[in-house]
């Protein structure tokens, strides 16, 4: 009977859903697993927060102002994720969201409505048999999809309309309003963008994917930020990593770009792609501001300028 019993009390409450992505800047975002986790137990949303709800695993009831669960940080996010981990006994759903790095990370801001690239749609379909959305599409300076160089959709082609982030239908290929297939539409090159807006989106997306890909690897960026014992700790490679996420290189890439270009009214410039590369540039900056203990250490370690 104990065997049992430990045996039943391992188990999971819910499918023990592989998110997808995981290690690579194409990873779902936590909006998406929730509705394939719903799709696959033929359950609405709504039931989902309501049994998270009455089982305490969240402090207070659940709203669909979907926007949140995507934000690192943010208290939905946060126990949402650590409900979900525990319903399908999974420790890596922490890495559909940029829950693990310190307040203010410059890619917490998400979109308020879905975006999508219908190629990805596409290859979706055909190799997993499935589609998904990905975390990067939601962050909010991204435009463009970094694979097909098309722009992302921002409404169905069917009915002109926006679709939420968090569907209650559960239509991740199809829209919310009318179940128009969305990838049914041809992609709007690149090409159509400014020189500036092509070059902001790469430096922007490249920075971006970095940070995703650290996300996964687990460091543990909050300890680093915390914890004053913990810089002595660091090994090369965490180093070479939470540099990588102060942006030094992206910055004064950026900073070279306007030099050579010429370009001194950053914030009146009449250009989306420096108005963005600009914004971006002060977002970084910010979070260094903020993280100034963290970032002080690093620049001033011998360790650290020799990588």
């Amino acid at each position: 009977m104990l065997i049992q019993h430990e045996y039943f009390k391992s188990r999971s409450s819910f499918y023990n859903l592989d998110p997808i992505g995981i290690g690579t800047a194409n990873v779902e975002s936590l909006t998406s697993f929730i509705m394939r986790l719903c799709k696959v137990h033929h359950i609405r949303i709504r039931a989902l927060f309501t049994y998270i709800y009455k089982q305490r695993l969240v402090s207070k009831p659940i709203s669909f102002q979907s926007d949140y669960f995507n934000r690192g940080k943010m208290l939905y996010n946060q126990e949402i994720t650590a409900a979900l981990g525990k319903l399908t006994k999974r420790f890596d759903i922490a890495f559909l969201s940029l829950y693990l790095f310190p307040e203010y990370i410059y890619g917490r801001d998400v979109k308020k409505y879905r975006v999508w690239c219908p190629s990805c749609f596409e290859e979706d379909e055909s190799s997993l048999a499935l589609v998904y959305d990905r975390l990067l599409w939601n962050l909010e300076f991204v435009k463009i999809c970094n694979v097909h160089k098309c722009l992302l959709e921002t409404r169905c082609p069917g009915c002109s309309r926006k679709n939420p982030v968090l569907s209650v239908k559960l239509s991740i290929d199809f829209c919310h309003h009318c179940g128009y297939k969305l990838s049914n539409v041809v992609p709007k090159s690149i090409e159509c963008l400014s020189i500036h807006e092509r070059n902001a989106q790469e430096i922007i997306i490249n920075q971006l994917c970095l940070l995703l890909s650290l996300n996964y690897k687990g460091r543990h960026f909050i300890s680093f930020y915390k914890e004053e014992q913990c810089f002595g700790k660091l090994n090369r490679e965490d180093i070479s990593d939470i540099k990588k996420v102060f942006g030094m290189e992206t910055m004064g890439y950026i900073t070279k770009y306007f030099l050579e270009n010429g370009i001194h009214n950053r914030t009146t410039h009449k250009n989306p792609g420096i108005k963005d590369m600009h914004y971006f540039w002060t977002r970084i900056f910010m979070f260094q501001i903020l993280n100034k203990d963290l970032y002080d250490k690093l620049h001033n370690s011998a360790l650290f300028i020799e990588l």
